[in-house]
């Protein structure tokens, strides 16, 4: 029992350090969002994929799109907000939001990558895809759940409810086909 006591205990520590030095209180909630778009772009490439290269220049440019567009409706908000103009070239934070895109859409460029260099074929690159996106979905919901101050217990719950969400996509799309 000491084991796994101890075990709990390193992977708590492990997960508070991951908190206070890397993950802010929106990363979650936009690395889940962006996930589920990228699982979304995955499924409908799939029937008639495009070469690698082009599979990698549409996921990169749709989802730094919508996070631009994102960052954008955020910007006129704060704007209407406070009633004055808000200069986005001196507002730092908001151009690393733009490129804070990358956490969902990394491990399938470089998936399709090796598929590009002819390593795998494209429709194992959208397997692992997909399924290293869904255990990304599952990661999130837990760190969610671990920094919204939630047990153990909860945390993986809310991990598993992240993680059936984003199955629902994939399993859809496997009984329409």
């Amino acid at each position: 029992m000491a084991y796994k006591e101890k075990l709990i205990s390193i992977f708590s520590k492990s997960l508070y350090f991951i908190k206070d030095s890397y993950l802010n209180e929106g990363y979650v909630s936009r690395a889940i969002f962006q996930s589920i778009i990228v699982i979304a772009l995955l499924i409908a490439l799939q029937d008639n994929p495009p070469e690698p290269l082009n599979i990698i220049i549409i996921l990169v440019v749709t989802v730094l799109t919508i996070q631009a567009s994102r960052v954008y409706a955020n910007l006129i908000a704060k704007k209407i907000e406070k009633g004055s103009s808000i200069n986005i070239i001196k507002n730092r934070e908001l151009i690393e939001e733009i490129w804070d895109f990358s956490k969902s859409v990394s491990i399938p460029v470089i998936v399709f990558i090796i598929a590009w260099m002819g390593l795998i074929s494209v429709h194992i690159a959208f397997v692992i895809s997909k399924i290293a996106l869904l255990c990304i979905l599952f990661v999130y919901g837990f760190l969610g759940g671990k920094m919204s101050g939630s047990n153990l217990l909860m945390s993986i719950f809310q991990g598993i409810v992240v993680l059936i969400g984003g199955s629902i996509l994939v399993i859809l799309r496997a009984f329409l086909s």
